[in-house]
């Protein structure tokens, strides 16, 4: 979301419909410069990228963010084999590109849950 919000308001106007390699390296770089002045700011922190359920580009980008002081979180694939929720329950159909779009606040409780469980000093 960050590059797509990125590309389309800095180089042109238009929806961006391929990702090519120099996108996920301008991301990248957008994101470990983030973590970078984090650190200055509030030394000690951690800085980490989550991968929300159903994206497609985790692993692209994790490459990119290997070797940096970004941690990351890849729940791209957290909820697809649950049968807690019928789909409409978790998603709301807002998308134009896509059947399912935004997530309802179940998700977000979902996920927050699991975070909890992944980060150590949440334990």
């Amino acid at each position: 979301h960050l590059y797509r919000f990125l590309e389309n308001r800095v180089s042109r106007p238009s929806y961006v419909t391929a990702f090519t390699p120099d996108l996920f390296d301008f991301a990248a770089q957008i994101i470990t410069d983030g973590a970078r002045r984090m650190r200055e700011v509030r030394p000690g922190f951690q800085f980490y990228v989550l991968f929300f359920p159903g994206t497609t580009l985790s692993a692209e980008m994790m490459v990119r963010l290997e070797n940096t002081n970004v941690l990351c979180l890849d729940y791209s694939d957290f909820l697809n084999d649950t049968d807690i929720f019928p789909k409409e329950e978790l998603w709301y159909r807002d998308s134009a590109e896509a059947l399912w779009g935004h997530p309802k606040a179940e998700v977000y409780a979902l996920i927050a849950e699991r975070m909890a469980e992944d980060i150590s000093w949440c334990k």
